[in-house]
């Protein structure tokens, strides 16, 4: 009887980390939680968020900047997501328009700089350089 016992407290432990094991391949926490971030999702939210502290260490903004910038970096997360999800426009269309709304962003963004933080905006938005033989 005891051995019929732990048989069976020992398959219950192991169904309990099959489980849970499962709902972590399956991207959720025990208890169907969704585990966020962590887990490599990439919602607007969360670019958002990467951007800014990207901006932050690159260009060392105050918490009132980053304040001030978070909102035009959300506006232009959801307006990339629309052009991203309109089918209708070409690939080029796509691209020129994404172009265009991080020239807008960076417009409004430049004035809530330092003089010394603007260069650095500049710098960090070129495209990068190429290795030239020669």
């Amino acid at each position: 009887m005891r051995e019929k016992n732990s048989l069976k407290f020992g398959l219950l432990i192991l169904s309990a980390f099959l489980a849970a094991g499962a709902g972590a391949f399956a991207g959720q926490q025990p208890g169907g939680q969704d585990p966020g971030p962590q887990m490599g999702r990439r919602s607007g939210r969360n670019i958002v968020e990467m951007r800014l502290d990207r901006m932050t260490r690159v260009l060392g903004l105050s918490p009132a900047q980053r304040e001030e910038i978070r909102p035009i970096l959300r506006r232009e997360s959801e307006r990339m997501r629309e052009v991203f999800r309109n089918s209708s426009r070409s690939q080029e269309s796509r691209r020129a328009r994404f172009r265009e709304i991080r020239k807008k962003t960076m417009r409004k963004i430049r004035p809530l700089l330092t003089r010394e933080q603007r260069p650095k905006l500049r710098e960090a938005m070129a495209p990068p350089r190429r290795y030239r033989r020669g």
